[in-house]
């Protein structure tokens, strides 16, 4: 149902065939790889939302920010970016039904993707529901805030659409005969990253941060280890795992997007880059933090091994090699001193990585026995808040469907309201640290045993304590 209730305050958008003026959407840019073009209603759409949104006022953020966002996350993470060699257009269309009060909204979403002839190769699309409704109404606060907004509906049709660009055989027959010119004919085609692991982050509701222009935060997720050929084990749900923490740093912790330092299978250079070296510690990380105002928010998601004769735990790039973890990995304790000497009071790190050496994708060591080494995991310094998945001995658990690593999972759930409720808090509407370790004692750890048989205890230090 429309909102018929704000006759006369809000204007429904009055929506065309958008598939009349395609033509005149397709890119003239030929050689970009995929240009993404709005059709007339998209516009529609999100001047209708921005609208209700201003109507609604104290129903929660802009949702059109929020449905473009997705809309660029479903293609750019399959395409490259405007600039790189391509002739695909897809032409965008949304459109919303608002729900009021107890109603339902639904949103809908379609794309058609035409080569640099006009000629059309596809069309796929998405749908997602709530039965909360766009907006709440006064005296109503049970539905205001974080529930209103057509949050899950908007993330419903966006995965729908994923699912359904990925299982096109017109656009992967397409794919098939036009590669780039300057690939080998003979060649197998490569297998995009995103196309084998899932991206699909946790839908999770978190209340409105304040504003937090001056914070700074790093999201790595390593999960392709087979891209050069090492025998490293990949770990499957690194990217979803790191694009849920992504959208945790700007959604609870009220970190700007454009300061997000976001890593997929960052190698050894792209670490020492960020965090800086032993050597040198003022890396791309320090530059950004403003002295005095900034706090950092730091998330790994990938393998950590022992390294070298003296068993020093290591971070494991994309690019390291096991023979020689102690010259190709980023140790533990580089990442500590570096991170404890920046020019701010307060540094979080969360790790989704063990040190034992094993994971559960496989040994990260090969030959090695890692399960005999007594890993030499680094004192954490002072103003440094570590949380990590697991014991030195022990192993970093995923989701039996390889999803979510289980401390990513039940961090986010936590820190979303889970770990202030009972039995693990107090209802007060703060999540502390003591809730938060309660509460992982009693579903992280659970679910590592029950799924399986392994014991896993997360770990929560405050350096200086």
């Amino acid at each position: 149902m429309r909102l018929n209730a704000l006759a006369g305050c809000v204007e429904p958008p009055k929506y065309s065939d958008s598939r009349a003026a395609l033509s005149e959407q397709v890119s003239p840019y030929r050689s970009l790889r995929l240009h993404l073009a709005p059709s007339g209603n998209y516009d529609l759409t999100l001047k209708y939302m921005r609208e209700l949104s201003a109507f609604a006022m104290g129903s929660g953020p802009d949702r059109s920010v929020a449905l473009s966002d997705e809309i660029k996350r479903v293609f750019f993470d399959r395409f490259a970016r405007e600039g790189d060699s391509s002739d695909i257009t897809a032409v965008v269309d949304a459109t919303i039904d608002p729900g009021m009060i107890w109603a339902v909204t639904t949103v809908r979403l379609s794309a058609v993707l035409r080569d640099a002839s006009g000629r059309e190769i596809a069309t796929v699309s998405g749908e997602g529901q709530q039965t909360r409704p766009y907006i709440g109404g006064a005296g109503h606060p049970e539905i205001d805030g974080a529930y209103g907004l057509a949050g899950s509906a908007i993330a419903d049709a966006a995965r729908e659409l994923a699912k359904n660009l990925d299982q096109s055989q017109a656009l992967l027959a397409f794919a098939r005969t036009n590669r780039p010119a300057t690939q080998v004919a003979s060649a197998p085609a490569a297998v995009p990253a995103t196309l084998r692991f899932s991206e699909q982050p946790l839908l999770l509701d978190f209340h409105a941060p304040a504003y937090r222009p001056d914070d700074v935060a790093v999201i790595i997720g390593n999960a392709d280890y087979s891209r050069i050929g090492r025998d490293i084990p990949n770990v499957q749900p690194a990217h979803a795992d790191a694009e849920s923490m992504r959208i945790y740093a700007t959604k609870a912790l009220g970190i700007r997007p454009e300061n997000v330092i976001l890593l997929k299978d960052a190698t050894s250079a792209q670490l020492s880059e960020v965090f800086g070296t032993r050597d040198n510690p003022r890396g791309q990380l320090y530059s950004w933090v403003k002295p005095g105002k900034s706090r950092v928010f730091v998330y790994y998601s990938g393998h950590g091994a022992p390294g070298g004769e003296s068993h020093e735990a290591m971070l494991v790039p994309t690019d390291a090699s096991v023979s020689r973890l102690e010259l190709s990995g980023f140790p533990l304790k580089t990442l500590f001193d570096n991170l404890g000497g920046l020019p701010t009071d307060g540094v979080t790190v969360v790790l989704d990585a063990c040190f034992s050496g094993l994971s559960s994708g496989g040994n990260v060591l090969g030959g090695a026995s890692p399960v005999l080494l007594d890993v030499k995991r680094p004192p954490v310094p002072p103003k440094l808040t570590l949380i990590s998945a697991a014991a030195s001995d022990q192993m970093a658990n995923w989701e039996s469907d390889g999803s979510h690593g289980l401390l990513t999972e039940y961090f986010l759930k936590g820190m979303s309201g889970e770990a202030d409720k009972p039995p693990y808090g107090n209802g007060d509407g703060k999540v502390t640290l003591d809730k938060l370790k309660r509460y992982l004692d009693g579903t992280m750890t659970y679910w590592a045993s029950r799924n399986w048989g392994r014991n896993q205890t997360a770990q929560i230090l405050v350096g200086g304590q």
